[in-house]
């Protein structure tokens, strides 16, 4: 079993880890034995498949015991989320504590933890269907990676703005460019609970995939009517959005085939490599547009940056997700981009890319609809997290069938 809170791997049965000593999180049990006739069944079967004998009630659903009544703005969370996730071919409603996703960001971690993460995914690392834990990970590197750019950031700030040397300007702009992005994408690394796609792997989907998605998309630009960057009504935000997100699609898609993905967690992860790195590149561009004077160079680097969470990184990724759940462990065909599946995960993207770029706030403002929108984006990862993680669970369920 592999440690949450350092990635070591531990023998089967261990209670600590042998490496940090935090408590081992055992996986959710895959399976429940009938206590009428002893038949062992997968853990979704509400019936024993020999007897017909329902399955017990967990603790929580016992006679005597209580629970508070959702609201109806849960319910309506929990219906919007269940039906969401039901896209992607998962029974399951979205649960999930912040607080307890990020528990590990505040609490020390050694140079040695933060490299056992970073060699996950190789042959001799990947652990076996028996050995993941499928429950929720404890990411905490990512914030690291941010610390590190923020600190070099403020460095080249002062060379730039204090000291007026011009030659933090390159600095400035990649380092502002990078932060975000690259930061987010190391917590949908720490996030793949399969620990099989290697940093190796990620860092080539990020800078490759990421220039050529935005070539591909400049491309789409000279054919597609209505995609204009020349102004930011509806219609051309329809148009921009739907271009941008089918370069990143295609190229996703492309990486998918490569590695032979199956899971929807290795989609999203591999959609938010693209999009981080198309992220990037349109970023510092942007940046070196506006870089002739210091201020206007730091208020694009800053708005870039703190808008970038609800950006291509996000888009690209609930893309990833959503073909992986078309795709599965089927060999991969460019139909499947048309699939029941991928398409509404598609939409929602293109959505939330249009509704970004349009310049109506409805009143809200610009920060208040952007931040409203990086929320939905992120409801909607955690949702195909939440799916990918249902997912896993099967897939041990079905390892333990005798053949």
């Amino acid at each position: 079993m592999f440690c949450m809170n350092c990635g070591f791997k531990n023998q089967p049965g261990d209670q600590f880890c042998a490496k940090c000593g935090a408590p081992l999180i055992a996986a959710v049990p895959q399976t429940w034995q009938c206590a009428n006739c002893g038949q062992v069944n997968p853990i979704d079967a509400n019936f024993c498949g020999n007897c017909g004998a329902p399955q017990p009630a967990p603790a929580a659903a016992q006679p005597g015991a209580t629970a508070q009544p959702a609201g109806p703005k849960q319910n309506l969370f929990k219906a919007a989320t269940h039906k969401l996730a039901s896209y992607a071919g998962e029974d399951v409603d979205l649960d999930i504590n912040l607080r307890n996703l990020f528990s590990q960001v505040n609490k020390k971690h050694t140079t040695a933890e933060a490299e056992q993460i970073f060699i996950a995914g190789t042959p001799e690392t990947t652990p076996t269907i028996g050995e993941l834990s499928a429950d929720w990970g404890r990411p905490w590197l990512f914030s690291r990676i941010f610390a590190a750019f923020a600190i070099v950031f403020a460095l080249l700030y002062i060379i730039l703005a204090q000291l007026g040397n011009p030659n933090a300007v390159g600095g400035i702009i990649m380092v502002g460019a990078f932060a975000v992005p690259f930061s987010g994408l190391v917590l949908f690394f720490e996030l793949n609970a399969y620990h099989n796609i290697s940093i190796y792997s990620v860092m080539k989907i990020f800078f490759v995939g990421g220039a050529i998605s935005l070539l591909v998309t400049l491309i789409l630009y000279l054919v597609v009517p209505g995609a204009s960057l020349t102004s930011y009504s509806l219609a051309n935000a329809l148009g921009i959005g739907f271009t941008e997100e089918v370069g990143k699609a295609l190229i996703l898609a492309y990486f998918v085939r490569q590695l032979n993905a199956k899971t929807i967690l290795n989609g999203v992860l591999i959609g938010a490599a693209v999009g981080a790195g198309f992220a990037v590149f349109e970023t510092m561009g942007y940046d070196y547009r506006f870089s002739g004077s210091v201020p206007s160079l730091l208020s694009v680097v800053f708005t870039r940056a703190w808008s970038a969470p609800g950006g291509h990184l996000v888009w690209a990724a609930i893309e990833g997700g959503g073909l992986l759940a078309a795709k599965r462990a089927k060999p991969f065909a460019w139909s499947q981009l048309m699939s029941g599946k991928f398409l509404p995960f598609f939409v929602i993207s293109w959505a939330l890319h249009a509704m970004w770029d349009w310049r109506e706030t409805f009143g809200l403002g610009d920060t208040i609809k952007y931040i409203v929108l990086i929320v939905i984006a992120w409801i909607v990862v955690f949702t195909l997290i939440a799916a990918g993680l249902k997912e896993l669970r099967r897939l041990q369920t079905e390892a333990q069938q005798p053949a």
